[in-house]
């Protein structure tokens, strides 16, 4: 089951779930919480990466067709009895960017900063101003509490508790 927008308060609220810093303008919508962009990235090009990062109000820019690893300005710490969905905003999906090509799912017990994907489907170069939003969480109930959350020893999880941009562990 989805939760709304009542029940995410009260997770916050409680400290169940955590999310800071908590964006204070139109950050809980009817069913999911709205993500910032965070100032860290990783440009994949033909011969490596590029690392950049950019303070909050600056613009990175992305290339019709370009992949960029990004990261949400935001922290967050899934319980145990919760699944996390991110998706893009509409705006920036009308605008044909991805904030996700696969990796969309937040395991019960994640903590850290969430990469992004970013894809410009665009035929245009896009700006993107850190700091604004970006992409939405949602969260789905469990039926009952993970035996083995995210960071569990017996997992091999790799990206507990990440920070910033960060490459497949692989």
């Amino acid at each position: 089951m989805m939760l709304s927008d009542g029940t995410i308060q009260q997770l916050l609220d409680t400290g169940d779930l955590v999310i800071v810093p908590m964006n204070v303008e139109r950050v809980i919508q009817p069913a999911s919480i709205d993500l910032r962009l965070g100032g860290h990235f990783l440009r994949i090009m033909q011969d490596g990466e590029f690392e950049q990062e950019i303070e909050a109000g600056g613009t990175f820019a992305i290339d019709p067709q370009e992949c960029v690893l990004a990261t949400t300005h935001e922290w967050v710490q899934i319980p145990r009895e919760l699944v996390g969905r991110v998706e893009g905003k509409s705006t920036w999906g009308r605008k044909f960017l991805m904030v996700h090509s696969t990796a969309g799912f937040v395991d019960p017990g994640f903590r850290g900063q969430l990469t992004l994907e970013l894809h410009n489907l665009s035929p245009r170069r896009l700006t993107l101003t850190v700091g604004q939003p970006i992409a939405q969480i949602s969260f789905l109930s469990m039926d009952a509490p993970v035996l083995r959350p995210y960071g569990h020893p017996d997992l091999g999880s790799h990206y507990q508790p990440q920070t910033g941009a960060t490459r497949a562990a692989c």
